[in-house]
């Protein structure tokens, strides 16, 4: 279940196919840091699955959610829950691998104010991924990986630093705030909220 505007809505998930959603516990986390930039932010929701988490970011007032999952049978259950919720007008969903995806809104010039990506745990996704986050994460704004703590994620990535850890159980949640040139970040509302978001 989600919290916010669709509070109490069950949500579907895909068996199999590597499946791994994220905990109702590391969402409970993620949301009680993020729910200072969400409102009105603009979020990404990477290797979406059956979109909760970018779901539960419209629930609790982001303004509009990209979705992106390459697995046919995720794509549908995410437009499903997004029907389920009635938020599917503020939501795009794309069938792409992440990689081409953000080459295209990279091309697009599109920004996001916070970036989530839930790779497959153990293949290192997280630092292949983080550096092509770069062009499309607002200047000031975040980017917040999930992971194995046995998965090694970098300090930095580019202009991405990392601003904040936290551990639930055996997942966690690292925090990137992308930084303007000379370290400084620009005033945007994600990056304010940011700024406290140290341990």
């Amino acid at each position: 279940m989600i919290a916010g505007t669709a509070r109490g809505i069950r949500l579907r998930t895909v068996r199999g196919l590597g499946a791994r959603p994220t905990s109702d516990r590391v969402r409970e986390t993620l949301f009680a840091i993020l729910q200072p930039v969400l409102p009105d932010a603009t979020f990404l929701d990477l290797y979406a699955g059956s979109g909760a988490v970018g779901i539960e970011a419209l629930s609790r007032g982001a303004r509009q959610a990209l979705f992106v999952e390459r697995h046919p049978g995720q794509v549908r259950v995410l437009v499903a829950n997004l029907g389920a919720t009635g938020l599917r007008e503020r939501a795009e969903v794309w069938r792409r691998e992440v990689s081409d995806a953000l080459a295209d809104l990279a091309r697009q010039g599109r920004h996001f104010d916070v970036a989530f990506l839930d790779p497959p745990y153990g293949r290192d996704l997280v630092p292949a991924t983080l550096p092509a986050l770069v062009p499309v994460v607002e200047p000031g704004g975040l980017a917040v990986a999930e992971h194995h703590r046995r998965d090694r994620v970098p300090e930095a990535a580019g202009s991405l630093r990392r601003v904040r850890e936290t551990t639930v159980g055996e997942t966690v949640l690292s925090f990137y705030r992308r930084e303007e040139q000379g370290g400084r970040p620009d005033g945007a509302h994600a990056g304010n909220a940011g700024e406290g978001l140290a341990e």
